[in-house]
């Protein structure tokens, strides 16, 4: 919903005319469709709408494109490069930012000129805070981490919300002031694990609570996926954890199709990766169940798992 408004309103205030996806027929075909036929110059849309498309990648082109907006989620470096060959003329753009911070806070440009699109663990950088906005990465003892180091990005600036109506224990955890800069400001905690290059642009490595403890180790669910994913040529996978009877957190990988490789990924994960983050079980699905929002359901997955 909180994207839908800024898709809505910023075109109709500088006279843009707005192109919606009917209901009927499949919908991510009718996205193509639309972009196709009605010429869109501008496009703001989350990631898996273009992994959706993976099928006609080799027949999109889309010339007339000149901004793509990608948004909503992680981007994987996979996705963008293969958008570019789609749509040559478009500059590409990953807008970072949670609803709290109304919406956009952090911007990364593709540069297609550059050597190669700045990632970690295959996802591309969500770039740099917008003017007005700072943030910082922290620990969990709410301890500045030394650049380079992991962490949990806060944000502050004017576009920070106030906080959550008639919810003080909320804004009790997701707020935080603290002297920065000369000054106390109020930080909103985000939940999601980065750190900083030395160019200043932010890498994202997934969320906080996306972090799980197997056999006394911290492990980034993230990193399995981005294993795994190089031998999937673009497919999509996801990696979550279960908590067992006994207590212990358990790692299973789940993958869009490609049920021929299992074995192959299985033994790459065993050669990449430490034991304690193999996963117990690899599931193939035609496709990983998404959220209303289009987003992938990992409640969901983790309900699969038997």
């Amino acid at each position: 919903f909180d994207v839908s408004v800024f898709c809505y309103t910023v075109p109709l205030l500088i006279g843009a005319t707005i192109c919606t996806v009917p209901q009927d027929g499949i919908k991510y075909l009718s996205v193509y469709k639309i972009l196709d036929k009605q010429k869109i110059t501008v496009a703001a849309m989350v990631p898996s709408v273009i992994a959706f498309l993976k099928p006609y990648w080799d027949k999109i082109h889309l010339p007339h494109l000149r901004y793509t907006i990608f948004t909503g989620e992680s981007v994987k470096s996979a996705i963008a490069e293969a958008w570019s060959k789609c749509a040559p003329n478009s500059v590409i753009d990953d807008f970072y930012g949670p609803t709290e911070a109304t919406i956009f806070c952090h911007a990364y440009r593709c540069n297609k000129k550059a050597a190669a699109i700045k990632s970690y663990n295959g996802v591309i950088s969500i770039g740099r805070p917008f003017s007005g906005i700072t943030a910082i990465v922290m620990n969990e003892n709410n301890h500045l981490v030394p650049a380079g180091a992991k962490g949990e990005l806060l944000i502050a600036g004017d576009q920070i919300t106030t906080g959550y109506l008639n919810n003080k224990d909320k804004n009790a955890v997701s707020f935080i002031t603290i002297h920065f800069n000369g000054r106390m400001q109020r930080f909103y905690r985000t939940g999601d694990l980065v750190f900083a290059d030395e160019q200043g642009d932010y890498m994202y490595c997934g969320r906080i609570d996306n972090q799980v403890q197997v056999h006394g180790f911290r492990v980034e669910l993230g990193e399995i996926e981005y294993h795994a994913g190089k031998l999937l040529d673009g497919a999509a996978c996801a990696a979550v954890a279960r908590t067992n009877d006994a207590g212990n957190a358990e790692i299973y990988l789940f993958v869009e199709g490609n049920e021929d490789k299992i074995s192959e990924i299985t033994s790459s994960i065993q050669t990449s990766l430490p034991y304690y983050m193999h996963p117990l079980k690899i599931f193939s699905l035609k496709n990983l169940p998404v959220n209303a929002n289009g987003k992938l359901d990992r409640n969901k997955l983790i309900d699969l798992i038997t």
